[in-house]
């Protein structure tokens, strides 16, 4: 009851991530920390990112590891603030739809990162940093002015 009456009194920050996507499912006692772990997991996968633009074999391996520890943790987050935020009644349809979204990002993001990477790999790499970067600031702004829950 008491989580139920938290859930419907938030505003803020992980109410906005909710809308937005964050990029993952935390136990109740660490909902809590899920808005900064959206935007500390986009500054992993900028850097890891920048990284990958050296094009270095090696480098690039550990960045993928890299953005795969970014990611994880960002998903489960996720997952936290849309179960925390949702209705019960209308959960299946919200992490449905969030879902549906995600994948639609993913084709959008496919379809202009192709040709930028046609033209040049390093450029490609860049504007993924710069949107995991500009996902990071977005997010600590929020942040920054509704506070996590």
């Amino acid at each position: 009851m008491q989580d139920e009456a938290r859930s419907h009194s938030s505003q803020g920050a992980s109410s906005w991530l909710s809308r937005c996507g964050c990029h993952g499912a935390a136990p109740p006692w660490e909902v809590r920390r899920s808005g900064p772990v959206c935007s500390r997991g986009a500054l992993v996968q900028a850097a890891a990112l920048l990284l990958a633009t050296t094009v270095h074999p090696a480098l690039v391996v550990a960045a993928a590891f890299i953005v795969g520890a970014g990611e994880g943790p960002q998903l489960t987050a996720l997952f936290a603030v849309r179960h925390r935020e949702a209705p019960e009644h209308l959960r299946g349809q919200i992490f449905t739809t969030g879902a549906s979204l995600k994948i639609t990002g993913f084709a959008v993001g496919a379809a202009v990162a192709g040709p930028v990477a046609t033209w040049s790999l390093r450029a490609a790499l860049l504007t993924a940093a710069g949107v995991a970067l500009g996902a990071a600031v977005a997010g600590g702004a929020v942040l920054s002015r509704g506070g996590a829950r």
